[in-house]
């Protein structure tokens, strides 16, 4: 006999998303979606692994210097991007957990309200839990593909050149890299840097673009509220009492948009800035290493960067996008069949709705594609002005 097919709701399916990403966080010793969360062991010692990582990178640019191989600076300020992105991460998320906290409880809140509504409610509900999945699937792939390209990369250039190649060029004092105990250390420690590296950015990043990527389900539903007022409107027309109820309730809906938008920028203010700071600066010096040569694997790390970057930039338009789509919608309500005092109550929400609330890089540039296509272009202007320079 076969079982029945359990058919979970949507509520149910989020929860399952958000037990793995809390899984993630707390393997990070940063499950700060708990409200009893505290810094505790595991978070110091990923703390001082993270710090020792940079230092010993300053250590290797030093010695660099020293030796003027200004190859090895150029790839190390590559790699030190990473450790500041993650770091940066680690610590965003413990200082805004408050801000994590209300928007994770936003977005269960309208799975919990509208999963018993009608058919179209449920239908964004499902729509926004397929871009969910998408989204952290792609982010796998991507971090995934990368971490494993990075690793195996130079065992596969020393079989066909026979060149001993470090993952990194990372060096700890004291351990002599021309040694081959020396170099199997060096690259057993570069491999776990690079390893947990990945995952600490994958395991960051997945719960920035979980919280991000709702934006779109919040003004679907209010746009939803919108299809059901024109229902009402198209049977009874300037008719407050059946109206004036769907108005406040869309009005309210629309304030908890605005202050979900806002959470989430002030939440990511700080580490937007230093991804794209640091994947800017990282591109420039890998450019600038694939003019000069010798480190063969500077595409792979140019690749990272450049996917990244593109990635919160997206994530950037998506929330671009959604807050032009909200006002559109807004407007193309059938407002002018209520009465006057309600059609000032959309005006003024139409109002707010032309002020934003936009992911930016500093507050300097709106966080969106575009903005990834002017980085390309200076990026590039820049490390050809460096080119020239070091040639």
């Amino acid at each position: 006999m076969a079982r029945p097919t359990i058919i979970k709701s949507p509520s149910q399916r989020f929860k399952k998303f958000l037990d793995v990403i809390k899984l993630f966080a707390k393997t990070c010793g940063a499950n700060i979606f708990a409200e009893d969360y505290r810094i505790n062991a595991l978070t110091c010692l990923i703390t001082i692994l993270v710090n020792c990582f940079m230092l010993f990178n300053f250590y290797t640019i030093y010695v660099s210097v020293a030796k003027d191989n200004y190859h090895i600076v150029l790839q190390n300020l590559c790699v030190v991007g990473t450790a500041i992105q993650g770091f940066s991460k680690l610590i965003n998320a413990i200082v805004y957990q408050d801000l994590t906290r209300f928007t994770c409880s936003e977005i269960e809140f309208m799975y919990r309200t509208f999963e018993t509504e009608e058919q179209h409610y449920v239908d964004v509900l499902n729509t926004s839990l397929k871009l969910l999945k998408r989204i952290i699937f792609t982010i796998l792939k991507i971090y995934g593909i990368l971490t494993i390209a990075i690793l195996i990369s130079p065992m596969i250039i020393q079989m066909i050149t026979n060149e001993r190649l470090f993952i990194l060029n990372v060096f700890i004092p004291g351990v002599d890299v021309d040694t081959t105990v020396g170099f199997i250390i060096i690259q057993t420690f570069n491999a776990a840097c690079t390893t947990f590296s990945g995952f600490g950015n994958f395991a960051a990043d997945t719960a920035c673009f979980m919280l991000g990527a709702h934006t779109p389900l919040m003004k679907d539903i209010i746009k939803c509220k919108l299809i059901d007022l024109d229902e009402v409107l198209r049977k009874h027309p300037k008719d407050r009492s059946r109206t004036e109820p769907l108005v406040k309730d869309i009005i309210q809906w629309h304030q908890r948009y605005i202050i979900f938008t806002e959470k989430n920028t002030s939440n990511f203010f700080w580490m937007i800035f230093i991804q794209v700071a640091s994947s800017v600066m990282g591109i420039i010096s890998n450019m600038v290493c694939m003019f000069l040569g010798g480190w063969p694997v500077a595409p792979l790390y140019l690749l990272s960067s450049f996917v990244i970057l593109f990635c919160y930039c997206s994530l950037g338009n998506l929330v671009e996008l959604s807050n032009e789509d909200m006002c559109d919608n807004i407007y193309e309500c059938k407002w002018y069949e209520l009465t006057v005092p309600e059609q000032k109550m959309i005006l003024i929400m139409l109002r707010e709705s032309q002020k934003p609330n936009n992911l930016s890089v500093g507050g300097v540039a709106s966080l969106s594609m575009n903005t990834g296509l002017q980085l390309t272009k200076s990026i590039y202007s820049v490390a050809m002005l460096l080119n020239n320079s070091l040639n």
